[in-house]
C-alpha cells in the first residue's frame, strides 16, 4: 500500500514511537505527586512547554497547554472564550469541523456569529473580512492552512488589520496543516491563540495542544484536579507529551528540507497527471501548500475513485477525514466550485517520504482507472 492521505494523519515515526514506550515503562509516575520522580516529571513537562514555546516563536511567558489532539483544543479555546452574546464572532468557511461546528453550536445558542466567504483560491476574502471586522468584534478564528485545499491564510494581515479596528479582539488560528510544514512564528503572526497536532507531522494521535497567550481569560471545560494552570484538568499524558517534544522538535528541524522536497514533488505530479489526464481540473493553486493537492475528474465520482485506486494499493482521501461521512463538501462549495467538480475531487497530500517513483505508479493508476471509468460510460450509453 502507497499512501497519499497524509492530511488525514501520518505514520508515526519509530523514534516517537519508542519515547512513548519507554517512558510508559520508565516514567508512569504521576506528575502531581510530591515525591521525587514525580517532580521530576513535572519539571519535564514545564521543560517541554517551553522548547514548543520557543520552537513556536512564541513569548516563553506565555502558555501551551497539551490536549488529546486539536479538536478538543480548538474547542477548549472557542468555548472557553466566547462568552458574550451581544459581540460579533467571525469564523472562515474553511475552517476545520473542528472550528466550524463549535461556531454552529454557537449561532444555535444565539451567538451573533458571521462566516466569512472564500475566494476561488480557497482563501478568506479580505475585502469582507475587513467590512465585517468591527469594534463590536471580540473573536475572529481563521484556518493557516486549509486542510481541504492547501490554501494558505495570510494571517499576520488579517490579524493586524483586525486588532486596528479592535486591539482587544482575540483570534484564533487552527495551525495544524501549518505548523511543521510552512514557517510558523507566533510573535510575527501576532495571534491569541494557535492549534497544533502531531499526528500529521509524523508523531502520535492523541496528543497536540494549543498556544494562547497569558492575557486571554480561558474558561476551563473539563473541571478537575486544576492540572495545567486550570486550563486543561486530568493527568497530564506524560508519555505522549515527551514523545510530542521530540515529534514538534524533528519537525520544525527539518521543515525547510522537507518543505523543498514536498515542493519538488508536488509540482512533478502536477505535471504528470496533466500531460497523463489532460481534462484535470486542479483545484488547489500554485500558493498552496505542497503538501495537498485537490483535483477533479469529473464525471467519475470521488468514492468510485478512492474504492478502485485502494484496489491497486494506492490510499487517498476525498476531502477531510473527519467529516468523511457529510455529503458534498463544504469548502470547496463555497469557493464556488460547482457541484459536479466537488463530487469527483480527490485529495492527494504527500509526506516527508513520499518518492517521484511512487507519485509517477498513483498517475498510471489514475489514469487506468479514469479510463476505465470512462469506457464503461461510454458502452453504457450506446447500449
Amino acid at each position: 500500500m502507497i499512501f497519499f492521505d497524509n492530511a488525514s494523519t501520518t505514520k508515526p515515526d519509530e523514534v516517537a514511537l519508542s519515547i512513548f514506550e519507554k517512558t510508559n515503562i520508565d516514567a508512569f509516575y504521576n506528575a502531581s505527586s510530591l515525591y521525587k520522580v514525580g517532580v521530576q516529571n513535572k519539571k519535564k513537562l514545564e521543560q517541554i512547554k517551553h522548547n514548543t514555546l520557543s520552537l513556536l516563536n512564541a513569548n516563553l511567558h506565555d502558555n501551551f497547554i497539551f490536549t488529546s489532539g486539536a479538536t478538543e483544543a480548538n474547542n477548549i479555546i472557542i468555548k472557553g472564550i466566547v462568552r458574550n452574546k451581544n459581540s460579533k464572532l467571525i469564523f472562515s468557511s474553511a475552517e476545520h469541523p473542528s472550528v466550524y461546528n463549535c461556531a454552529k453550536e454557537l449561532e444555535s445558542q444565539g451567538y451573533n456569529v458571521v462566516f466569512l466567504p472564500l475566494t476561488k483560491a480557497g482563501i478568506v476574502d479580505e475585502n469582507i473580512f475587513s467590512k465585517e471586522v468591527d469594534i463590536n468584534t471580540a473573536f475572529i478564528s481563521i484556518i493557516h492552512v486549509s486542510n481541504e485545499t492547501g490554501a494558505v491564510n495570510d494571517i499576520k494581515k488579517l490579524v493586524k488589520h483586525a486588532k486596528s479596528i479592535n486591539p482587544n479582539v482575540i483570534f484564533h488560528s487552527d495551525g495544524v496543516q501549518a505548523f511543521g510544514k510552512i514557517e510558523v512564528n507566533i510573535r510575527n503572526l501576532n495571534v491569541d491563540a494557535y492549534t497544533i497536532s502531531a499526528h500529521k507531522i509524523y508523531g502520535l494521535k492523541g496528543i497536540g495542544g494549543f498556544y494562547i497567550k497569558n492575557n486571554i481569560n480561558l474558561k476551563p471545560l473539563i473541571h478537575g484536579g486544576g492540572q495545567q494552570e486550570n486550563f486543561r484538568s486530568g493527568t497530564e499524558n506524560f508519555a505522549a507529551i515527551c514523545s510530542f517534544e521530540h515529534t514538534v522538535t524533528e519537525a520544525i528541524s527539518n521543515q525547510a528540507i522537507r518543505y523543498k522536497k514536498a515542493l519538488d514533488v508536488c509540482n512533478h505530479f502536477k505535471s504528470k497527471i496533466q500531460q497523463a489526464l489532460p481534462n484535470t481540473i486542479l483545484i488547489s493553486g500554485e500558493d498552496c501548500s505542497p503538501y495537498i493537492i485537490t483535483l477533479a475528474f469529473p464525471p467519475v465520482k470521488s468514492e468510485t475513485l478512492v474504492y478502485l485506486l485502494d484496489e491497486k494499493g494506492f490510499l487517498i482521501g476525498n476531502g477531510s477525514a473527519c467529516s468523511s461521512k457529510n455529503k458534498g463538501n463544504r469548502v470547496l462549495n463555497n469557493m464556488g466550485i460547482t457541484a459536479n467538480i466537488i463530487d469527483s475531487s480527490i485529495r492527494i497530500s504527500i509526506s516527508k517520504n513520499t518518492t517521484k517513483k511512487e507519485v509517477d505508479a498513483l498517475v498510471i493508476a489514475l489514469k487506468e482507472c479514469v479510463e476505465s471509468y470512462m469506457s464503461k460510460i461510454k458502452i453504457t450509453q450506446k447500449v
